[in-house]
């Protein structure tokens, strides 16, 4: 095993860091190991995004064992988990390249793919990046050689994720109020859309519910009346929907969608719920399936 003293700031979650540097990659008998940062490379940020462009060059992707082991996961979670603390485009250009090494075997590149599937796309990782699962999409459709029965989750996962695109129009539906009226999503006004998929026995729907009523730059800009949140119940279950409705707050429109349009149209990626949207005045999307403090932190910069 390689001394890489250098890797503590990089990847601390799944590489086991000794009080004297020595990081050890992967246990016996699976071989891995990290190359070593040149000396002459001492900024944190140079040093990270050196460590993403080179992470596998000591890999042979040819290796199906490895790739397949409990170790060989853990180490791709640090890989992607050092991603996640580049820019986009280089962490996007980086997981391309190594997309492009794993066609040196099929068995290599469908375990990454469907670690990538586990870590980037879940909506429950932490880690979830679609992004940089776009990019791993998009290598895997384009490969030739791989059979098209491999390609059809990918291909549906690819055409879902270009849709509703930060900086894109975001797909107009119909919603319906408890009084049964239909409105459009582009009918509202606004200088912001919150865009909230709800369901009310969802535990952390209830969660972030309660942050967003208790949040002061939300409700600075409801009252001002510079931001709609518009909850949506996208399932079946309207007797559901109707008992709790009334939990909603005043200030919030409260609807649901009539026939599940939403879901049997796929017109927006609803893989769990809450998914939160943040608008702006033409209904372009600013954040997609976004976290309830990446949407205050947008907001909190806002001034009007």
């Amino acid at each position: 095993m390689k001394k890489i003293a250098s890797l503590i700031i990089i990847v601390p979650l799944f590489l086991c860091v000794s009080s004297s540097g020595c990081t050890r990659v992967a246990p016996a008998p699976y071989k891995f190991s990290l190359p070593e940062i040149p000396s002459f490379i001492t900024d944190s940020g140079a040093k990270k995004s050196y460590m993403g462009m080179h992470f596998w060059d000591n890999y042979d992707f040819k290796d199906t064992t490895f790739i397949r082991s409990d170790a060989g996961h853990k180490i791709f979670w640090s890989y992607l988990y050092l991603l996640s603390q580049l820019p986009v485009d280089e962490s996007a250009e980086d997981i391309g390249a190594v997309m492009e090494k794993a066609r040196a075997d099929s068995t290599v590149c469908m375990e990454i793919f469907t670690g990538a599937e586990q870590i980037l796309y879940s909506p429950n990782s932490e880690l979830r990046n679609e992004t940089l699962y776009i990019e791993v999409l998009k290598k895997i459709l384009s490969w030739s050689r791989l059979n098209e029965s491999y390609k059809i989750r990918p291909r549906f996962q690819y055409k879902l994720a270009l849709r509703n695109r930060p900086g894109e129009p975001t797909t107009d539906f119909t919603y319906t109020l408890a009084s049964g009226r239909n409105e459009k999503l582009y009918g509202l006004r606004s200088d912001y859309v919150l865009l909230l998929f709800y369901d009310p026995e969802c535990t952390d729907c209830k969660r972030v519910k309660k942050l967003i009523e208790k949040s002061e730059t939300i409700d600075k800009l409801i009252s001002g009346m510079h931001i709609k949140v518009l909850s949506v119940y996208p399932d079946k279950d309207l007797r559901k929907w109707k008992e709790s409705k009334g939990t909603i707050p005043s200030s919030w429109i409260a609807a649901y969608d009539k026939g599940t349009v939403i879901k049997l149209k796929n017109l927006y990626d609803i893989r769990a719920t809450p998914t939160m949207y943040l608008l702006d005045k033409d209904k372009r999307v600013l954040l997609k399936d976004a976290t309830f403090e990446q949407i205050e932190q947008y907001l909190k910069h806002t001034t009007f």
